[in-house]
């Protein structure tokens, strides 16, 4: 039956099949033979056989695919840097190469060092060495040969050099070249291209965990940013990288900064309870020479000494954290915990910005939309830096405005139309963030709640504008804006934020400040202004 079948003609087959539904109603065949399902059965297994027949020689040939389908690639792992006196090894473990055929040749200097898969080094002298790797190998009739150079750098002391955005990347490659030439290699971690205040410690920090590899080996880590951002940013790096902190805990860490040393010793209280080094040295940017030219912490010390540039050491006879200090205590504890420092500075400048709104209302006599209105702006003048926080407002406002002027003319309750005011609001600050994501500005998580608070603003001026008019309500915005950027400037001023941070215990202050204001009974000094004429009239 299977020959007959090969055998029909293209016509007989064509009847075959178009006689099929008559066949299946008789059960049997034309000739009365088979029936028709062992017809098909057979026609089933006859394909099903032809193409297995022609899959075998594809699969074979899948399998015997030759080496030289993927091109040679030669490649050197192994480290970068290394003491000197230590051994490196360096192998192909990664390069792309008919393993069988396969011949290899390091050279360096124009000499060969080795002819295996690996090479071994032990370098006597510090600088920079070229070692080129050659490969060579013949899969079959078609030899081939690739060539790779890797530099290594030899030095005798080790300094990773962590730095936020306000230090310009020429200083550092200055300082690393400086370095290099008598042996000392400086491996820089730079933060850059941070587009807000609030991201600058979360970006050092992510930095330092990406990098932490980088400790391993090094004598001394140097600190340069803006503060204390740098030193919180370690010691929330080391908690997440535990492995890491035995590799800092017996070291000195040089902070550089070109604020007050003795307040910023205070500041760093928390990380060092954290970290635990041996000592942090606080001093000048000019002390970073002294550091790469000594060989160790004592001729350094002695150096900057002589040199007369200031320097503060805390170690752990002078944190000393003191059960009296609460507030001290707390904060120290919170950071030593991984807190960020910058939402710290936000709560603890809080209850000052609140103080300084009470005062320009209740003694000055400038209105704004409230006491808690100015403050959330104020709060994200800092967390966004004034600049971006004023666009965002502003748009804020304009979104809420052309809002309400859309669905003016339909008859909506108060409080529902509040609500999708609000919610368009909130829809276009998404596309903004999203254009804003597109130039390569973005935001911390944080810094987001801020925003949708500030939402709030556009319901205190529609409120304002329906009582009052346009007028009153824009009038207000600029006295509002006005206070919040008041306050901005007076928490933000550098001085002043290191004296808070050092003694957070001034805050305390402020309730006493509220206390003796709320009891003011006086005219505002925008009423004397005001009714100056009045008062010259009543003394005649």
């Amino acid at each position: 039956m299977f020959r007959k079948i090969q055998g029909t003609s293209f016509v007989t087959r064509r009847r075959v099949s178009l006689k099929l539904p008559r066949l299946k109603a008789e059960g049997v065949s034309r000739d009365g033979g088979a029936t028709q399902d062992d017809t098909l059965w057979e026609v089933c297994t006859s394909l099903s056989m032809t193409c297995f027949m022609f899959l075998i020689p594809l699969i074979s040939h899948a399998q015997e695919t030759p080496a030289d389908v993927l091109p040679l690639q030669a490649v050197i792992s192994g480290p970068s840097e290394v003491q000197v006196g230590k051994t490196v090894v360096l192998d192909t473990s990664l390069s792309v190469v008919d393993a069988e055929t396969a011949r290899y040749q390091w050279t360096m200097d124009g000499r060969v060092i080795s002819t295996n898969e690996e090479a071994v080094l032990t370098l006597d002298k510090a600088g920079r060495y070229a070692v080129a790797l050659r490969i060579r190998d013949n899969p079959g009739t078609n030899p081939r040969e690739a060539s790779v150079a890797k530099e290594i750098l030899v030095y005798e002391k080790k300094i990773v050099l962590v730095a936020g955005p306000t230090v310009e990347r020429e200083k550092l490659e200055f300082h690393q070249k400086s370095g290099e030439e008598i042996g000392v290699f400086l491996d820089i971690l730079h933060a850059q291209d941070i587009s807000i205040p609030l991201g600058i410690e979360d970006a050092l920090t992510k930095l330092i965990v990406e990098n932490a590899e980088k400790l391993r080996g090094a004598d001394t880590v140097v600190l340069w940013a803006d503060g204390a951002i740098a030193m919180n940013a370690l010691s929330r790096a080391l908690r997440q990288k535990e492995e890491f902190l035995s590799l800092v805990s017996q070291q000195t860490i040089i902070l550089i900064t070109d604020r007050g040393l003795q307040r910023l010793g205070r500041i760093i209280r928390g990380p060092f309870a954290g970290i635990q080094p041996k000592q942090i040295i606080i001093t000048r940017k000019e002390a970073i020479n002294f550091l790469i030219g000594s060989p160790d912490i004592e001729s350094f010390s002695a150096a900057i000494a002589k040199a007369d540039i200031d320097s503060h050491a805390v170690d752990r006879a002078t944190y000393a954290i003191r059960p009296w200090n609460v507030l001290s205590t707390l904060v120290s504890y919170m950071v030593s915990r991984g807190v960020s420092s910058e939402m710290i500075i936000l709560l603890l400048m809080l209850p000052i910005i609140l103080a300084i709104i009470t005062f320009l209302k209740q003694v000055v006599g400038v209105t704004t939309f409230g006491l808690y209105t100015p403050a959330v702006i104020t709060l994200s003048f800092i967390a966004l830096g004034w600049k971006i926080g004023l666009v965002l407002l502003l748009i804020i406002l304009v979104a809420g405005y052309a809002t309400r002027a859309l669905i003016g003319s339909y008859r909506i309750l108060y409080i529902p139309k509040i609500a999708i005011i609000l919610t368009v609001t909130s829809l276009v600050l998404l596309l903004v963030l999203a254009a804003a994501a597109a130039f390569g500005i973005t935001l911390a998580p944080d810094t987001i709640f801020i925003l949708l608070i500030m939402t709030t603003l556009g319901e205190e001026f529609m409120s304002v504008k329906a009582e009052m008019g346009l007028r009153s309500a824009l009038l207000a915005v600029a006295e509002t804006l006005g206070v919040s950027l008041v306050c901005f400037a007076i928490v933000q001023w550098d001085a002043f934020k290191s004296i808070v941070l050092a003694y957070p215990e001034i805050i305390l202050l402020t309730l006493v400040a509220n206390i003796f204001m709320g009891r003011w009974t006086g005219l505002r000094l925008s009423e004397v202004v005001r009714f100056k004429e009045i008062f010259k009239y009543l003394e005649e």
